[in-house]
């Protein structure tokens, strides 16, 4: 059949995408991903508002975990992208529909194969919380986002760790809006370090203390750790265990986690 430009006539009882204008099909596209953008923030509001911030934060994390796992390598294999490295690992990033272009106003600029910066000007998840009033940004920025992060990265197979160059709260504040970007991170891909300590065997528990040590880390990393005796040493053991607690945690083996 001839391409639609407007689904505006009859009903196609077998239409499929590929019967439809590419313009029709990028504004679905679009939509998509507006949806799946809210569909987060429907989700933590209701189970928020029934069981506290706490509780809604610990399973937004783990369900971004899952999201990770299940979306980027599809992405990927749709693409036909082989990724090798932090560079073609930002291509799939450019079309995760959890990350769509016309919400997120982002920049990446890739200084290597290996290394990536990221500047976000604009995020629709930072300025909802920011109406919101309740600070939840500070968890979301400093904990959730480093944490998908690397399980972003990790789905494809590559090892980063983010350094968040800055991140919410932010200040500078008018009527005109922000007078700040959103957040800027560095990413540079690093060989995987296996984690040779214990972690907790429940996944409950696991999301405790995946939340526990990326606190801690977001505080070892803003004071400076070299300036701290030993300071570090304990940043890169943490991030050690916050990669092996995130690769126990994956979408595929969430089923055995009793």
């Amino acid at each position: 059949m001839k391409e639609l430009q407007s689904y505006d006539g009859p009903f196609v009882p077998k239409l499929r995408y590929e019967d439809l204008s590419k313009e029709i099909l990028i504004k679905l596209l679009a939509e998509a991903g507006r949806t799946l953008t809210a569909m987060g923030a429907f989700w933590y509001s209701n189970i928020s508002a029934k069981y506290g911030d706490e509780e809604a934060n610990k399973h937004h994390l783990d369900v971004w975990i899952k999201e990770a796992d299940f979306c980027i390598p599809n992405v990927a294999r749709a693409a036909g992208i082989r990724v090798t490295d932090v560079a073609s690992c930002m291509k799939v990033f450019q079309l995760d529909p959890a990350f769509n272009r016309d919400l997120f106003r982002a920049d990446m600029d890739i200084k290597a194969p290996d290394r990536c910066l990221l500047t976000i000007h604009h995020c629709p998840s930072l300025a909802y919380q920011e109406r919101e009033g309740k600070g939840r940004e500070k968890f979301t920025c400093q904990v959730l986002e480093p944490a998908t992060m690397i399980r972003y990265f990790a789905s494809c197979g590559v090892e980063v760790e983010p350094q968040p160059l800055k991140v919410p709260p932010r200040i500078g504040w008018s009527e005109k809006g922000w007078n700040d970007i959103a957040c800027q991170w560095e990413f540079q891909q690093v060989p995987g370090k296996p984690y040779d300590g214990k972690l907790p065997a429940r996944r409950e528990e696991q999301l405790d203390r995946l939340i526990e040590i990326s606190w801690e880390i977001h505080d070892l990393a803003l004071r400076g750790a070299k300036s701290a005796a030993g300071g570090a040493e304990t940043l890169e053991k943490r991030r050690a265990e916050r990669r092996a607690l995130l690769d126990k945690l994956k979408w595929r083996s969430a089923r055995s986690a009793s």
